[in-house]
């Protein structure tokens, strides 16, 4: 992996480092030394895109193993790697577009990541791992962390904290009217959740903080950028305050919750006939023979370091991250088969970024 992306990174961002929002009240009242909404969501992107880059991701991640995630029908990719401390300590912390200054305490980063391919059928044919390429923009680029509690068992609260989407949206126009020119990225979004995760007793839940920036980068690709942030000084954090303690619905959001990091980066791409990828058997396949679609084959690739915080070893963690995300794809292909079209058709958009 990259280690030119200081924004990529698990050690959270700082709460003084974010863009201003309304509902920072006081604590917000650095606003003039924030960095500025655009830029700031372009660098994202920018960092997001430049880690799982093909040829970056190829020559950085090791394979690492090959796991089922039914109901796909083909096996999900498990790679690997590890970014040291002593590289993290040289990285250009801090610009204009993102003022984050270096982390007092820095450890090194392990990652793991997964690929898969699916034939870009609708998953309403009823063929086994398939979902089409606008199922997979409804999934995970609108309203991701929305439709991640939707499919993922463990989380019990995706608690929206703040977006951004009509202030970037009124930058970008501003922006377009100055520069015509072609936008690099469309439909974009960006927010704030707390993730809310139930452990296995006798450990607590977890809370993962988390800012997301989503965006397509063509027709035919898009992107999801999950950062890791600090907010116990943002008025309208729920978990990270201690707030669901007294405010919490029911007893799940009420327990005491141990903050924790997690960062990723998801890329889907939808493949017309010259791609080729190679299996486990070192076999080289053309993606016009993904299972048909018109020639069509769909590649979901995802980057990820987490801490789950508390006292669990970190060894003891990674074990069982392998597992954990290659459930996630059939998670989702389970959960996308149940939701009608109508509602897939319906989609919403966000903001289509031109660069300033």
């Amino acid at each position: 992996m990259s280690v030119k992306s200081p924004m990529i990174r698990l050690a959270p961002v700082n709460f003084e480092d974010l863009p201003n929002h309304p509902t920072f009240g006081s604590s917000g009242s650095n606003g003039n030394n924030r960095p500025d909404l655009l830029r700031f969501a372009l660098t994202l992107l920018d960092q997001g895109r430049s880690l799982v880059e093909p040829t970056q991701f190829n020559l950085t991640f090791k394979s690492h193993s090959w796991k089922p995630s039914p109901p796909s029908n083909n096996e999900v990719e498990i790679l690997s790697t590890t970014i040291p401390t002593c590289d993290l300590e040289k990285l250009p912390w801090s610009s204009d577009a993102t003022p984050r200054p270096k982390p007092s305490k820095l450890e090194d980063e392990h990652w793991y990541a997964r690929r898969s391919y699916h034939a870009n059928h609708p998953s309403k044919n009823n063929a086994p791992g398939t979902a089409s390429f606008e199922e997979f923009v409804y999934g995970l680029r609108d309203n991701h962390s929305k439709h991640e509690y939707d499919f993922t068992p463990s989380i019990y609260d995706a608690r929206l904290i703040c977006e951004w989407n009509e202030e970037l949206r009124q930058q970008l126009s501003d922006s377009n009217s100055a520069s015509p020119d072609q936008p690099n990225y469309i439909n974009t979004t960006i927010s704030i959740y707390e993730m809310a995760h139930k452990l296995p007793t006798p450990l607590s839940p977890r809370c993962f903080p988390v800012l997301v920036v989503t965006a397509s980068v063509s027709q035919d690709e898009f992107i999801a950028v999950t950062l890791p942030v600090d907010i116990t000084r943002c008025p309208s954090a729920f978990y990270s305050t201690g707030r669901n303690r007294s405010e919490g619905l029911d007893a799940q959001m009420r327990k005491p919750v141990t903050v924790g990091s997690y960062c990723a980066v998801e890329r889907v791409v939808k493949y017309t006939k010259s791609t080729t990828h190679t299996d486990k058997e070192g076999r080289v396949h053309s993606h016009e023979d993904g299972g048909g679609g018109g020639g069509e084959e769909i590649e979901w690739i995802m980057a990820t370091a987490s801490h789950a915080g508390g006292n669990v070893p970190v060894a003891l963690q990674r074990m069982g991250i392998p597992g954990g995300i290659a459930k996630d794809v059939g998670l989702f292909l389970k959960w996308i088969h149940g939701v009608s079209d109508e509602e897939v058709r319906g989609q919403g958009v966000g903001c289509s970024t031109a660069r300033p």
